[in-house]
């Protein structure tokens, strides 16, 4: 059987990719210009939803954005955002359910 690289030493090679973070910069791009365009300054990036109990930490890759947006001058947290709401597929019969937050890059420039 041939050697091949464990699916962690994927995972820390991608983590580490220059390329990595240059796309995932660029696909900030636009929403961080539009933000200062409109003069909204903190501009709110969606990364996902997660139930009240649940602690939110940014993974490997997202501590490196995190860092590389620091470097531009940018100030940068990693936290939840908006109003607590129930999603759709998770409501009851009288619209209760498990309450969840939206969290993502809060940037401010």
């Amino acid at each position: 059987m041939a050697a091949i690289i464990t699916a962690q030493e994927a995972r820390d090679i991608a983590a580490n990719s220059d390329a990595w973070l240059e796309t995932e910069l660029r696909k900030l791009e636009p929403d961080i210009k539009k933000a200062a365009e409109l003069n909204r300054s903190p501009c709110r990036i969606h990364v996902g939803a997660v139930p009240l109990w649940q602690n939110i930490q940014p993974t490997k890759p997202q501590v490196r954005v995190i860092e590389a947006l620091k470097k531009l001058g940018y100030v940068v947290r990693f936290e939840r955002y908006g109003e607590q709401y129930v999603p759709r597929g998770l409501r009851d019969d009288f619209g209760d359910g498990p309450k969840h937050t939206n969290f993502g890059y809060i940037i401010h420039f």
